[in-house]
């Protein structure tokens, strides 16, 4: 009951006021969730409670408090108000500032250096004396002055003054002046933090044409700059930094466009205790930010012969880039008026030697906000916040260089408030970039020292100053600046990173056969955690423990990203290690910083042991490997197991009644069951499921492999019939004549052999296709899927 009867005790309180039209008076309801409404007084038509909630619903009793303003209608719900409070303007004037109509008076000469002015005025003359603060706004000035003397003739005054700070204004209080989108149709408003926000009455500007423009902010005619105080575009490409008969360093490309909005906050505290205490504040600059962003385009190129090292000094590429612009503000009554003026500028290093060109760069996207503190205690205090986009142009350097450069081309950014107190911001996007070479080459014999190493690293990034400049107060200086300090970077290239084995000519080493061998090597965004095929064609170095190379070193073609070696391999290896080819990447001290090794694929030839089964090479195109013997054998010349065709396990009987598949009439189609097109490691597989994958049964086609590049010889093994094949390279298996099943009966034995395909028979469900031995001939053919044939696992 408390707080409502508070409540309503001020709420009579603003009623009966008639609204306060003091621009700085303001209305709080605070709430119970720590958030606060805001409203100018001078914004608000009426105030009442309601029996309706903010969603429409009647209650029997007063739930809502209404406040209407000319913008809209507020509904806060009771429960929620803590308190409501008035807020008086704490923007204190000082006694000596004398407020002069702007539009009552036109300058008629003005002398910034001596501080001559001379103003006529179209109405009455105000009352102007020594030691009077004031304000001369003209098409070409803009200045805050203490007066020193002073001259009436008719409607003329001549004046003689000093120039004065916004401290002379100002006692006490803060404000912020905000270019920012403006939230209604007012020049001020409450922030959420609840103190005041001044936006723009005026903008000076010349345009295209160099015409002056002076544009009034109003209800007809608003201003929003596009959102943005300062947008400008700029392109400096193709400028030369340095240039010789040896050496040139230019920029390619060289594009900026920029849309930044101002934010000052100012607070002025009591200056001197005692008589000057409401004269005279002490101003801190509790922020001042640009916010916006800044696309640019940037491409740095260096064409060289010859060495050079040099320091770049801070060069004024191009100054005033463009007409001032000037934003008007009006705060408790004292016009402020902020003018823009951009300069650009470069800095930066290089350090080369070599016989070269090299261009690197990149396209970025950047929303930022830049800014800085200050107060005579302080000092100015740095801040910034970068939120960037990268995306690189593909660096590319020819030549044999060390090279280690940085550059940055970036506007200032000034603003003075009345030429005087006003922040600075440098935005400095650079390209930075390093390469260096190394080698050492025994010129007698191969060593594990030799090498031939580059690193190439690239990145991005901004750097930022800023900047204060103000007058000499208590030993002062007039301009301070921070160092310039890395806000944000980012490694956007570098080479070499990985290289890894690619292909081969052979998957086996055999003694005194040259392979051909390619590794792929790859270079690194790391920006974007991408790999890339390589831009420099750096040099691989190539080891192995057997045999010999058709060379130690090997060039990266940049077009493939291949590394490739003729690799010649012996009967044996110098480590009695499996033989293998080492592929290794240096930097330019020597250190391996990318390696990869390949070991041939270990396929034996014959049985080397009698732990079978065994995977035999039989030098095949596809380089598929033969199992030595039968599923369910243990030599190569046992028979093994029978299989029906998808069946895993073998029976003592073979016919349409046993078989797993079959579930009707022999003459109807769908009595078969389809169990897929090719059950080579399926569940059907009988290699797959008693041996395990990868084996797995042949395909027709593989067979067909066999057939075709091996040749044949019935004979005998241990006592058993079968048919050897042997191999393009050598390799051979035998294939027992392990006969068929059918029914309870075993025929064909030591005649005939039958190895199952995983590929069903074209033109009938019923049937498989099959590799057939004979004493007469290997080929192939089908039967019905019931009968008990051999398998012969592959992978």
């Amino acid at each position: 009951m408390k707080r409502r009867l508070y409540l309503i005790i001020i709420l009579a309180a603003v009623t009966l006021s008639g609204m306060a039209q003091n621009i700085g008076e303001a209305f709080y309801i605070y709430r119970n969730d720590g958030e606060f409404n805001a409203f100018f007084c001078e914004d608000i038509t009426s105030i009442e409670y309601s029996y309706e909630d903010v969603n429409g619903n009647t209650y029997d009793e007063v739930v809502t408090q209404v406040v209407n303003t000319a913008d809209g209608v507020y509904k806060i719900p009771l429960a929620a108000i803590d308190s409501v409070a008035f807020r008086v303007n704490d923007i204190r004037i000082s006694p000596d500032y004398v407020p002069v109509d702007e539009e009552g008076y036109t300058v008629v000469s003005a002398n910034v250096e001596t501080g001559q002015y001379v103003l006529k005025f179209s109405g009455s003359v105000p009352s102007i004396e020594s030691g009077s603060v004031m304000t001369i706004i003209g098409e070409e000035i803009a200045e805050v002055v203490r007066v020193q003397s002073v001259q009436y003739s008719g409607q003329q005054v001549h004046i003689t003054a000093e120039p004065a700070s916004l401290g002379d204004v100002f006692a006490g209080g803060s404000f912020t002046l905000s270019t920012e989108q403006v939230p209604s149709n007012r020049a001020n408003s409450i922030s959420s933090t609840g103190s005041h926000v001044f936006y723009p009455v005026e903008v000076f500007f010349y345009d295209e044409n160099n015409r002056y423009h002076r544009v009034k902010r109003g209800v007809p005619n608003p201003i929003d700059f596009d959102y943005n105080l300062y947008t400008y575009t700029l392109d400096y490409s193709g400028h030369e930094f340095y240039s010789n008969n040896y050496m040139k360093f230019y920029l390619q490309t060289c594009k900026l466009d920029f849309n930044l909005d101002l934010i000052i906050s100012c607070n002025f505290n009591s200056f001197a205790e005692g008589a000057d205490k409401w004269r005279k504040g002490e101003l801190a600059m509790q922020k001042a930010v640009i916010r916006g962003k800044v696309d640019t385009d940037f491409m740095l190129r260096f064409d060289a012969y010859g060495k050079k090292e040099e320091q770049l000094d801070e060069i004024m590429l191009k100054k005033n880039m463009h007409k001032p612009i000037a934003a008007k503000f009006v705060v408790a009554g004292v016009p402020i008026v902020v003018v823009l003026n951009t300069h650009l500028l470069a800095d930066g290093s290089y350090d080369v030697e070599g016989n070269f060109s090299a261009y690197a760069g990149f396209a970025t996207s950047t929303s930022a906000e830049l800014g800085c503190s200050w107060s005579q205690a302080a000092g100015l205090k740095p801040y910034a916040s970068f939120n960037n986009s990268f995306t690189l142009h593909d660096p590319t350097i020819e030549g044999s260089a060390h090279l280690e450069e940085k550059l940055s081309v970036f506007p200032r950014v000034t603003f003075s408030l009345y030429g005087l107190l006003g922040p600075s911001f440098d935005i400095k996007p650079y390209v930075r970039q390093s390469l260096d070479l190394g080698f050492y080459d025994d010129l007698i014999a191969s060593t594990s020292q030799d090498f031939y190493g580059a690193e190439y690293n690239m990145y991005a990034g901004y750097d930022a100053a800023v900047g204060l400049s103000f007058l000499s107060v208590a030993g002062n200086e007039p301009f301070v600046k921070s160092p310039s300090w890395k806000v944000a970077e980012a490694h956007i290239y570098k080479a070499p990173q990985s290289i890894k084995f690619e292909t081969a000519s052979s998957e086996k080493a055999v003694a005194d056969t040259p392979i051909e061998v390619s590794f792929r090597v790859k270079d690194i965004l790391p920006a974007f955690n991408q790999e890339v095929d390589p831009a420099f064609p750096l040099t691989v170095k190539f080891e192995t423990n057997s045999g010999t190379l058709s060379h130690d070193f090997a060039s990266v073609n940049i077009t493939t990203g291949l590394a490739t070696i003729t690799w010649t391999p012996a009967n044996g290896t110098s480590d009695n290690k499996d033989p293998y080819l080492l592929a290794m990447m240096h930097d330019h001290n020597g250190q391996v910083i990318a390696v990869d090794r390949w070991t041939p694929e270990k396929g034996e030839t014959t049985c080397p042991d009698a732990n079978h089964p065994h995977m035999i090479d039989l030098g095949l195109p596809s380089g598929t490997k033969w199992a030595c013997c039968n599923v369910g054998a243990s030599t190569p010349e046992g028979y093994g197991n029978y299989y029906a065709w998808g069946e895993t396990q073998p029976k003592s009987v073979y016919d349409w009644d046993t078989y797993q598949y079959y579930n009707g009439n022999l003459y109807y189609p769908d009595c078969w069951i389809n169990i897929g097109s090719d059950i080579a490691g399926t569940q059907y597989d009988a290699a797959t499921a008693n041996w395990g994958s990868p084996w797995r049964m042949p395909t027709l086609t593989q067979i067909q492999e066999l057939l075709n590049n091996c040749t044949s010889v019935w004979t005998s093994q241990n006592g058993v019939n079968g048919r050897k094949f042997t191999g393009p390279n050598g390799g051979t298996i035998f294939l027992p004549a392990a006969g068929y099943r059918w029914s309870d009966e075993l025929s064909g034995l030591g005649s005939w052999g039958f190895y199952w395909s995983s590929t069903p028979l074209e033109g009938g469900p019923n049937g498989a296709y099959e590799l057939d031995i004979s004493s007469d001939y290997p080929g192939w053919g089908g039967s019905d899927r019931i009968c008990g044939r051999s398998v012969r696992p592959l992978r």
